[in-house]
């Protein structure tokens, strides 16, 4: 582990999950900046954490140029790049909102690489869905960043497979500075350790009351559960609107299926009432009594749903501890 406090920053911060990650694993750190232009995530990040600067707008550069620190002063850089243009969801939508929507993350980007250049951290992290690494944005970004000295790694990781009983495939890349010093020959990805996962029916058993919906099940919810009783018997939880829209109920029962933006319609099947905040926060690996709310369920659950996942974050800054050797600079 780092011998110094650690510099970070973030953009498309969300509930700035790197930094809670680091909190976990009880890695001194300085907190340098953090970004979003949601509202409600600026009021919880605020809540939660204590970054230096907050940036509403990524696009913002003149602000942000004249808050950063000089070059090479951070170490990690992580950036959570909106991924609603390129998930499977997007199938549904029209060519034109699609390539509209690719065509904004494409500009997105172009800034995600200024701030790089600009800042020149030791280690960039990037966190999308898998379909990502088919896009040409992809492609121009890993290309970037070999061209800024950056030895690029990519992997797709699933959190199941890191403590958390969540079926959430997810593209890592880790980017590291040719010019920082290395501990050992090659960076890894960390192994799984599914085996130490937490048992998803003690979730569903936790004791808590924010309830994301307080509206009884309606007619259609009701008979789908009635209709799949002998399917449901094992099950903990259950994502009632993608289950009854496709008509079918989840095989796995020790994992609940990918949190997305629409988590607070997930039905907990154990305790017969839609599922709680703390059940979610916890299903992203966040710990609920250390966490502070200071935004509806509603839209603290969106932020829940579009997080990274607290313990593949941790797995991750582990592997880069055991390869970069972070100095005083």
């Amino acid at each position: 582990m780092p011998q110094k406090a650690i510099t970070i920053a973030t953009d498309f911060s969300g509930l700035d999950c790197p930094v809670t990650a680091l909190q976990k694993m009880g890695i001194p750190y300085k907190h340098i900046f953090s970004c979003d232009n949601d509202s409600h995530c600026k009021k919880q990040i605020l809540a939660n954490h204590s970054p230096i600067c907050f940036f509403d707008d990524i696009k913002d550069t003149k602000t942000r140029f004249d808050h950063f620190p000089p070059k090479g002063k951070i170490d990690i850089y992580v950036s959570g790049i909106p991924c609603q243009a390129y998930s499977g969801l997007s199938e549904r939508q029209t060519l034109e909102i699609k390539n509209t929507k690719i065509q904004g993350n494409t500009d997105l980007i172009k800034h995600v690489l200024l701030t790089i250049r600009r800042l020149q951290p030791k280690v960039c992290i990037f966190e999308n869905v898998p379909l990502f690494e088919k896009e040409a944005d992809y492609t121009k970004l890993m290309k970037a960043m070999k061209r800024y000295r950056y030895d690029t790694y990519s992997d797709i990781l699933n959190s199941k497979d890191y403590g958390i009983p969540q079926l959430r495939r997810r593209i890592y890349i880790v980017c590291i500075s040719k010019s920082t010093k290395k501990k050992s020959a090659t960076f890894v990805y960390p192994p799984v350790h599914s085996e130490k996962c937490k048992n998803i029916k003690a979730i569903a058993n936790m004791k808590s009351t924010n309830t994301t919906c307080d509206v009884p099940l309606n007619e259609t919810y009701t008979m789908f559960l009635l209709q799949n009783k002998e399917k449901i018997k094992d099950l903990c939880f259950i994502n009632l609107c993608s289950a009854t829209r496709h008509n079918m109920c989840p095989a796995d029962k020790k994992n609940i299926g990918c949190l997305t933006t629409n988590c607070a319609g997930i039905y907990n099947l154990v305790q017969n009432r839609y599922a709680t905040v703390d059940e979610l926060l916890t299903l992203q690996g966040f710990d609920p009594k250390k966490f502070k709310q200071v935004v509806t369920n509603r839209q603290v659950t969106k932020q829940i749903g579009n997080s990274m996942t607290v313990n593949v974050l941790e797995a991750i800054f582990r592997s880069i501890f055991d390869y970069v050797l972070f100095e005083n600079t």
